[in-house]
């Protein structure tokens, strides 16, 4: 019988401790599938609007939301679930063929995850700062059809491809860097945030500049043949400059309602600053009966309203009370964000409130590991890093509307941040036991 080469079975047993854990996610993932059912959903939200988006798209070749031509939404999910449908139809057989795929986008997000950490940490580390997927509001996400589950993925992805290309500067890294952040586009604009703090640290960091550039150029160009017929084909339709999505404005408008001290709507004049505006702004929207002229305008319309509307508010609240608009914006709000926590239906007997303590402890543990780095000075960069992602992500979001569904794809960056400060205290731990064997052999 020949001798099994270690040479291949070496890296199956570097990664049976994640391999383990991507097996227990899965079952986990499948066994709520089967209480929940392959058509769960929320209702009257989006997860049904994805799907159906969907199946219009492959019927018809045109992105469409609640029935309408649209750009409130990116492309990415209408192509991918529209594809699903060309092979599984409409029916019972799609939602299980979307779930699945969800599920298996929830796991990977795990290993991208401990892959991060693995860069600069033994493999324990990895599998630790993977192993908070196993909570149930990330299993009930997963089981819903929305943009949150494969975002997380593509964000993460993000993440491991930059902490990689910094410090390996492989060309592979780079490709792995480029593709995830456009596939990732296609879901969310979002991504931008993190390219931006991405490129960031990669500038300041000891990262070739010529080489930066010149990959700089190469991912806008990438981006402009992506962006560039999306943004054509919205002026078109909305007689407007969208080069990604439009529909901002509701979220602003319902941040505004945040915090505290905001303009009660009684005290304001939305007819003269609201309706006025949008009658002068939006006139060749409308036909001589004061409709819109085409059915998909009158959802795009209702959104730009809200931004209307939106930016009157904050300009009252800022004019009439500045101190509680800041504390509200710059304090308030991102602190719900901290707090939120995606979990609308209870699972496995685990209540709302376990899952905030162990969000309160990730926060302890992912703050002790940055005062760790800068104490050691060792990953200063990269625990750095993960922090400018995140507060950058937490503020654009908090500054429109604080919201559980935006909160949950960042929160694993503290899981990678923690990963990274288990890894400095082994490193620690090693060095204090170097020290230890010498004293005792000098005495």
């Amino acid at each position: 019988m020949e001798r099994l080469d270690e040479r291949k079975i070496s890296p199956w047993l570097d990664h049976l401790g994640i391999l383990i854990l991507l097996l227990a996610l899965l079952a986990e993932r499948l066994v709520v599938l089967g209480q929940l059912g392959a058509e769960y959903q929320l209702g009257a939200n989006d997860d049904l609007g994805y799907v159906v988006s969907g199946i219009t798209f492959i019927k018809t070749g045109r992105i469409t939301m609640y029935g309408g031509l649209s750009a409130q939404i990116m492309p990415g999910m209408p192509v991918l679930i529209g594809l699903f449908s060309l092979a599984f139809g409409e029916g019972h057989a799609l939602w299980l063929a979307l779930k699945l795929c969800w599920m298996l986008m929830g796991t990977a997000t795990a290993w991208v995850i401990y892959r991060a950490v693995r860069l600069y940490a033994p493999w324990w580390c990895g599998v630790l700062a993977a192993a908070p997927l196993l909570a149930p509001n990330y299993v009930w996400m997963d089981c819903l059809i929305l943009t949150e589950t494969p975002y997380l993925l593509g964000s993460m992805s993000l993440l491991y491809f930059t902490l990689r290309l910094k410090k390996t500067g492989e060309r592979r890294a780079f490709i792995g860097l480029l593709c995830a952040f456009l596939l990732t586009l296609t879901i969310r604009a979002n991504v931008l945030s993190y390219m931006a703090v991405a490129l960031l640290y990669l500038l300041i960091g000891r990262y070739d500049k010529k080489r930066l550039l010149r990959q700089a150029g190469m991912l806008l160009c990438a981006m402009l043949v992506l962006i560039v017929p999306w943004t054509v084909r919205n002026a078109i339709l909305f007689h407007d400059f969208v080069p990604f999505n439009y529909g901002g404005g509701n979220p602003l408008l319902l941040g505004t309602y945040q915090g505290y001290g905001w303009p009660e709507d009684g005290e304001l004049d939305y007819e003269t600053n609201v309706d006025a505006v949008m009658a002068e702004e939006y006139a060749d929207y409308y036909d001589e009966n004061g409709e819109p002229r085409e059915p998909y305008l009158v959802r795009y319309l209702s959104l730009e309203r809200d931004g209307v509307m939106a930016r009157y508010r904050i300009r009252e609240w800022l004019r009439r009370d500045p101190k509680s608009f800041l504390r509200s914006y710059l304090i308030t709000k991102p602190r719900m964000m901290v707090d939120a926590i995606f979990y609308w239906k209870e699972l496995m007997g685990v209540p709302w409130h376990v899952l905030h303590r162990l969000r309160l402890l990730t926060l302890a543990l992912g703050a002790g590991s940055v005062v760790l780095s800068l104490a050691l000075r060792r990953r200063r960069g990269e625990l750095l890093f993960l922090v400018g992602v995140y507060g950058t992500a937490l503020y654009i979001y908090a500054l429109a509307f604080s919201f559980d569904r935006y909160a949950q794809p960042l929160v694993p960056i503290w899981y990678v941040m923690i990963g990274l400060g288990l890894g400095l205290l082994a490193e620690l731990g090693r060095k204090i036991r170097r020290k230890v064997k010498r004293e005792v052999v000098r005495n």
